[in-house]
């Protein structure tokens, strides 16, 4: 993880393929705030195993509708998202 994905046009579509993907991208605090602020999480603070397999603590889980859970979380003032291998059953 090198680069850290912004909410800005340029990065969005870079950003959102990757999140297809089953590696963890860093974010920004305002990219992490604008899927917060997009609808009501599916979760909060659960543990959550990502698409390669590594555990974290999350602050929350978006999905809408029916696709795979990514997850948000942070470290050390740094923000990061990945998805699960868990579908959203809404």
């Amino acid at each position: 993880m090198s680069k850290i994905y912004t909410s800005n046009a340029s990065d969005w579509n870079e950003a959102i393929e990757k999140l297809k993907g089953t590696e963890p991208i860093e974010i920004t605090k305002e990219f992490f705030d604008y899927f917060l602020g997009v609808l009501p999480p599916v979760g909060w603070g659960r543990k959550v195993t990502l698409a390669n397999g590594r555990k974290v603590q999350t602050a929350f889980e978006f999905a809408e509708g029916a696709e795979y859970i990514r997850a948000f979380w942070t470290t050390d003032k740094r923000y990061f998202a990945c998805r699960t291998n868990k579908i959203n059953n809404a």
